[in-house]
């Protein structure tokens, strides 16, 4: 969990961090209180905490509806099919210095 200073007034604008800290949960009850107070009185924040949500909200849909692919580790997939995520894996090949996809395997 992030570390925040609990006195004094937030300085606007908001970093990305406070943003990000905020939308997936890492700051405990009292930093959350702190955040909502700012976004509550300062309009600029509030409509960057808004743009932030779009643009995950955006991402979220993008990677659900297969539009993007990305390579990850192997622990990240195991993690992920954990949790109960459905992936598609490849294997790659090396030819000539190059990735390349061989075969594909649903999960």
């Amino acid at each position: 969990m992030r570390q925040r200073r609990e006195r004094g007034p937030l300085r606007s604008p908001l970093s990305l961090s406070d943003l990000a800290a905020h939308r997936v949960g890492e700051l405990d009850a009292p930093q959350v209180e702190r955040l909502e107070e700012h976004f509550f009185a300062c309009a600029s924040c509030a409509r960057r905490l808004d743009v932030a949500e779009g643009v995950q909200a955006g991402i979220a849909s993008a990677v659900r509806e297969g539009g993007v692919s990305s390579s990850v580790t192997g622990e990240i997939v195991e993690h992920l099919a954990a949790l109960g995520v459905r992936l598609r894996t490849y294997r790659v090949a090396r030819r000539e210095g190059h990735m390349i996809p061989a075969a594909s395997r649903g999960r």
